[in-house]
């Protein structure tokens, strides 16, 4: 239990990382949020949407030369606390999960079995990362 913490926690360390990188990347990419006041004070896994990020860094705009959008959301519904990281890049087409994908489900599975899920999806917009969670108030 102590490995959870609210979002707005969580999302204070995004906008740190997601300073550092825009400093590196200067014009090359803007990040937007786009987070529901309904979700802020829910529980998340501390660190786990960090690695989200920086894949999107990583993936997205390192592997493209053009300017980028990174979007952060965070929105509550009928199912639970949903989450996503959206980049304009392309998945590469050897795609494979690594280090940070595998410790993410991992680390949700250890918290909430199949309560919880974590995708990879890729369409002409670009590259998303979603996260369903079970909605839970820290």
């Amino acid at each position: 239990e102590r490995d959870l913490g609210p979002l707005e926690t969580e999302l204070r360390v995004l906008e740190l990382y997601a300073d550092i990188m825009r400093e590196r990347f200067g014009d090359r990419v803007a990040v937007t949020w786009d987070i529901a006041e309904a979700a802020r004070h829910s529980a998340v896994p501390a660190l786990m949407l960090q690695p989200l990020l920086e894949n999107a860094f990583r993936h997205g705009v390192e592997a493209c030369a053009g300017a980028q959008t990174i979007t952060v959301r965070a929105q509550v519904g009928e199912s639970g606390l949903a989450l996503s990281i959206h980049n304009d890049g392309k998945l590469a087409a050897n795609v494979r999960e690594g280090i940070g994908l595998t410790n993410c489900r991992r680390r949700l599975r250890a918290h909430y079995g199949e309560r919880a899920t974590l995708m990879l999806e890729s369409d002409p917009s670009g590259v998303t990362s979603r996260v369903l969670l079970p909605l839970v108030i820290a």
